[in-house]
């Protein structure tokens, strides 16, 4: 659906991080539990696409891309998976 893509994995689990969530295992959390899981949500509140699902060259290591967040780029491969276009 429009909403997962939207916004799955986009926020941390408060559960999780206080030891509790029981979506955790099967996998049927709508947020993340560890940073590998996290991205960027692709679509801004007005619907303007925010990054594209093609991989930036610093996917390996996106904490060194000197665009940061406004990088136009996917830098996970949830970013990629989770993308609507």
């Amino acid at each position: 659906t429009e909403s997962f893509v939207r916004y799955c994995y986009t926020q941390k689990c408060p559960n999780f991080e206080a030891g509790n969530c029981t979506l955790h295992k099967p996998m049927q959390c709508f947020n993340y539990h560890f940073e590998g899981q996290h991205r960027r949500p692709a679509i801004d509140g007005g619907g303007r696409l925010l990054y594209w699902d093609l991989p930036c060259e610093w996917l390996a290591r996106p904490a060194r891309c000197p665009r940061g967040d406004l990088c136009p780029l996917a830098h996970s491969k949830n970013e990629i998976s989770y993308h609507p276009a």
